[in-house]
């Protein structure tokens, strides 16, 4: 039985609008608005488990899931099929977090860009970094308080010019004992990067906003997919082994994508796993999108391209926080985790990759 991992976005509205995200950056007002229910999710997921192996479930994908007003309930449905649950958020809003650790989700991943409000309001548009601050310490405290195992950790955007921050953002993060990791900020959705690129004629214009965004990267997009290019022929597990499927229910081609209309398949419920796996497989974008190397590009899938970005950074700031040393140990847990799915299972894995953490917090590097 195939293993798929599932993108779930459970509604439709984000309290940001940031700029390298298609809410900010292509039109909210493309969402109809409105949110996915229980009984919904729980008849995608019914689906799923007939069908496939399912190795975890994300209830984010573009939108923000703390908005969701059943968000426990959402949780807790996708426990009741014994799978792991992840949610992603800017952690500008925090209600109840004590009814969200109580469900004991298997990680919340808090979106993050700066440290200083001048920063990190540049790409976290409409984001107060104090709030943010203070929410992290409720978070933590509900986790003391409920017990729970949650994995909760920072994902830092890195761009040009926020090491700085992100080196005291560490430090804060450390002092609350929530985790740590750094990805090089990039532009979504797809159809942006490839219009940049000139590799589609979808009808996207780029705005000057977008151009201004692109300036900011680290990890400049074309350098980026001229070097991920070269490794166009790595599979692209996106593609292979997840599902992205929106507040309403919808199949899309992948989490990358933003247009519904254009890649959008239909109701999930009404597709086959191995129908839809073949409309993928045969769709244009899949070809064009591989052949430019951005399913390498987005998934940070090669060493060389840490080289290209920390060219781009302050040296004494890119040596403090040991950036190809930490590039060498994401891509490893990465690769591990991989393997992991296939041979020991979803539940296995993750333990795994909490002990890894654990164990790399002992060889700060510093």
């Amino acid at each position: 039985m195939d293993r798929f991992f599932f993108t779930i976005d459970i509604l439709a509205a984000c309290n940001l609008r940031c700029p390298s995200c298609p809410v900010g950056n292509y039109g909210a007002d493309r969402w109809k608005g409105g949110t996915m229910s229980p009984d919904l999710l729980r008849r995608i997921l019914k689906k799923a488990t007939g069908e496939c192996s399912v190795t975890g479930v994300a209830l984010y994908n573009w939108a923000e899931p703390l908005l969701h007003p059943q968000l426990p309930e959402m949780i807790h449905t996708v426990h009741d099929f014994g799978i792991l649950c992840d949610l992603s958020s800017n952690l500008n809003l925090l209600k109840n977090p004590e009814e969200i650790l109580r469900e004991n989700p298997n990680s919340i991943v808090i979106s993050l860009s700066g440290f200083t409000q001048e920063i990190y309001a540049r790409t976290h548009v409409n984001g107060d970094i104090a709030k943010v601050k203070e929410n992290m310490q409720r978070l933590a405290a509900a986790k003391r308080e409920t017990g729970a195992n949650t994995n909760i950790y920072i994902r830092y955007h890195r761009y040009r010019d926020n090491l700085r921050d992100e080196i005291q953002m560490r430090d804060f993060a450390r002092e609350q004992g929530i985790g740590f990791q750094s990805v090089w900020a990039y532009l979504m959705p797809l159809e942006k990067n490839l219009a940049y690129l000139g590799a589609a004629d979808n009808g996207v214009t780029l705005t000057d906003k977008d151009h201004q965004l692109i300036e900011m990267l680290a990890l400049p997009l074309r350098e980026g997919s001229e070097v991920a290019r070269r490794h166009r022929q790595q599979p692209c597990l996106l593609r292979d082994e997840q599902v992205t499927i929106d507040y309403e229910g919808n199949v899309m081609l992948c989490c990358g994508v933003y247009d519904r209309e254009k890649y959008g398949f239909g109701s999930y419920l009404d597709i086959p796993i191995e129908n839809l796996q073949k409309k993928r497989n045969s769709h244009p974008m899949c070809d064009t999108c591989m052949e430019q190397g951005m399913h390498v590009y987005g998934t940070y899938g090669t060493g060389e391209l840490d080289a290209i970005a920390v060219e781009n950074v302050d040296p004494t700031e890119a040596h403090e926080l040991n950036i190809i040393r930490d590039g060498r140990r994401m891509r490893l847990k990465s690769r591990l985790s991989h393997v992991g799915h296939r041979l020991v299972g979803p539940r296995a894995t993750a333990w795994l990759g909490a002990r890894y953490d654990r164990l790399m917090g002992l060889f700060p590097g510093n």
